[in-house]
């Protein structure tokens, strides 16, 4: 795995240009869908700590950001 220099952690290639993940419940029937609803659950409670601006961090929001794109996609 390539690796960034300085910190020494992974760099991660987040493609977003993918399809929203969460258009994947769509192929998930019985059981196996209840990921996706505790994903979506996840996704409101996250954009609302985004959007009354809870996380102190700049880091945090921008990571939280990013795996709602991946999630969503982009809006």
């Amino acid at each position: 795995m390539p690796k960034r220099s300085g910190d020494g952690g992974p760099l991660l290639f987040i493609p977003y240009s993918r399809k929203p993940f969460l258009e994947n419940k769509k192929k998930v029937r019985g059981r196996n869908r209840q990921p996706f609803e505790l994903l979506e659950k996840a996704q409101n409670l996250l954009e609302t700590a985004l959007d009354r601006n809870e996380f102190e961090s700049e880091e945090v929001k921008a990571e939280v950001y990013d795996f709602l794109v991946i999630l969503r996609g982009a809006k």
